[in-house]
């Protein structure tokens, strides 16, 4: 794997200054290197034998607990973690240090510490082409992407809230579901998330049961598919909830709002996907969601949550104690009935900033961190007189800042109209100006987002709950079907694409172009249902004759099967032409 850049960085706050001298990545860097490395370095020497995979653990928000070589260079008292795999475009990976970390005096780490970063996005322009729609079952009304068979690619797990089940929606590759498989939950099932509860490598899924007044835990039988449900007591109609290590221990654990109640259930791992024991803590009326992030960059999960009662329009920062126990730490007032809410360091500064969308107003909006936890609403951007349920954050158009995302409900009388997702773009310092929407499907509930087809563009899903099914949108810079050409097609007078050579090949092939005049130019690799393998060129060129070469892998590293291939160029004046490869292995 590569290195990270050669930066050094102070940690904030005082509570490991004895301890812990920096962190590379640093705390919630944007734009990470898929395949960086991670380092911590110490103010004393450390006993090497206690940095192992117990100690120094690495979650990927979609891809699960990360395996890897671990070393410790005496010298600068850094201890490395090499990834054995890359991480996903567009995650966010959190680092657990524990405090069975000890010095070579046998003296344990003061205070275990935690950070996350953002991993880069390096394709797609922000512009989405038509709906896929995937049929799953009655009334699905929430949505995560993982990889779930441990292929490097995402798959999805849907919640059926009519059914009373869940949908898994295995990815055959390059953003194609083949194979689906229902799961029975609890009853009137809410909201799902996926994390590697047991840290075997799997990622397991969490669902909350809002009339069950639960969550059910399915353990990943290390295929993709899932053991019999375990079920946990939360609290009165369990709406929401979010899976992160809040104790620091290396293991995911579960917070739940109980929106009957008016509380939040936190449930702490046994460090098997267990949970015998929950902690309540009351809360205003009505929570309606919550969202997990180091707001005061102290090395623990805080938690942020809406409430929803008409009477009580706030947003609650509850910080973490540093024990897995919280304390309400601040009240904000939002706009008419706030509901989802998504955490991301939106202006670039290091410090985690808060999306809230609303049910009952027409605008979603944006609270910046003063960069020690505390948070002040700066803007109000209006999106659509209609419900907003969801809201979430990516880098939708590869320009290196987070974008927002916010599916919005359309009025259904006297005639159905499709809902829209509003696409809010970043000017790079958290003020959003350009907008752009797109169709989805009807009464959307919530939305995420993910690399579903392998090429670094961030793509977009939403529930549909009035036709059951979710809606896909590819980024246009993802999975962009070509017309493959046909014997009849009118080819360019002028040749300008080569035929590759040597063709048929193994592993690699070179392709040669000539353009008249300097050009942007684009070249992809297609395969025969004209679905995007790679992208080779992608850059302005001087007038000239170039050559490309294609290694045989994906946008993901990974060399794809023999077959027919198709190779396209496409330059900002028009010109365009598609060709023909062989690969054989």
């Amino acid at each position: 794997m590569k290195n990270t850049l050669l930066i050094t960085v102070l940690l904030f706050g005082t509570a490991l200054a004895q301890t812990i001298i920096s962190t590379l990545p640093v705390q919630n860097q944007l734009n990470v290197d898929r395949e960086t490395n991670i380092s911590v370095t110490f103010d004393t020497d450390m006993d090497q034998s206690t940095i192992n995979s117990n100690t120094f653990v690495i979650h990927g928000s979609q891809t699960g607990l990360h395996s890897g070589s671990y070393t410790y260079d005496n010298s600068s008292r850094t201890a490395t973690f090499d990834p054995a795999l890359p991480f996903a475009a567009g995650e966010i990976a959190a680092v657990i240090l524990t405090t069975d970390i000890t010095t070579q005096a046998g003296h344990p780490l003061l205070n275990s510490f935690q950070w996350s970063f953002t991993i880069n996005v390096n394709n797609g322009n922000g512009n989405f082409l038509p709906a896929n729609h995937i049929p799953v079952g009655n009334n699905p009304w929430s949505v995560f992407a993982s990889d779930l068979d441990n292929d490097q690619d995402m798959d999805l797990a849907v919640v059926n809230k009519y059914a009373d089940s869940i949908t898994v929606l295995i990815n055959s590759g390059q953003g194609v579901f083949s194979d689906r498989m229902d799961y029975l939950t609890g009853d009137n099932p809410n909201t799902i998330v996926s994390s590697d509860l047991d840290n075997d490598e799997n990622m397991d899924l969490i669902v909350t049961n809002s009339t069950s007044d639960n969550i059910s835990v399915f353990m990943n039988a290390g295929n993709g598919t899932f053991l019999p449900k375990a079920d946990y007591p939360s609290g009165d109609y369990s709406s929401a909830h979010i899976s992160a290590d809040i104790n620091n221990d290396g293991y995911p654990d579960v917070a739940v709002l109980n929106a009957f109640s008016d509380d939040m259930s936190i449930l702490l791992n046994n460090k098997d996907g267990t949970f015998n024991h929950k902690t309540d803590y009351p809360i205003g009326k009505y929570p309606n969601f919550l969202a997990s992030g180091d707001f005061n960059n102290d090395g623990y999960v805080d938690l942020a949550v809406t409430n929803g009662d008409l009477s009580d329009d706030t947003l609650f920062i509850f910080k973490n104690n540093g024990n897995g126990t919280f304390a309400l730490n601040a009240a904000y007032e939002t706009l008419l009935k706030p509901y989802s809410i998504c955490a991301a360091d939106f202006n670039g500064d290091g410090s985690l900033d808060l999306a809230v969308s609303h049910f009952f107003n027409s605008n979603f909006s944006l609270f910046l961190n003063d960069g020690h936890g505390a948070f002040e609403r700066t803007a109000d951007y209006p999106v659509a007189n209609f419900h907003q349920f969801a809201i979430c954050a990516a880098d939708f158009d590869s320009d290196n800042d987070l974008d927002i995302a916010v599916p919005y409900m359309q009025s259904q009388y006297p005639m159905p109209i499709p809902d829209t997702v509003a696409i809010f773009f970043n000017n790079g310092g958290g003020n959003f100006s350009t907008r752009q929407n797109f169709a989805i499907g009807y009464q959307c509930r919530s939305v995420f987002t993910s690399d579903l087809n392998g090429d670094s563009a961030m793509d977009i899903i939403v529930t549909s709950a009035d036709t059951d099914n979710i809606t896909v949108l590819f980024n246009e810079g993802s999975s962009s079907a070509i017309h493959l050409p046909s014997e009849t097609d009118n080819l360019l007078k002028e040749y300008a694409l080569a035929q590759n050579f040597p063709n048929p090949f193994n592993p690699t092939t070179n392709i040669e172009y000539q353009i008249s005049n300097a050009a942007f130019v684009t070249l992809k690799i297609f395969d025969t249902l004209g679905r995007e393998v790679v992208t080779l060129v992608n850059k302005q060129m001087p007038a000239g004759i170039h050559t490309a070469q294609w290694n045989g892998k994906n946008a993901r590293g990974q060399q794809v099967v023999s077959g027919i291939y198709y190779y396209q160029i496409k330059t900002n004046n028009g010109y365009m032409q598609t060709m023909k490869m062989i690969l054989l292995k």
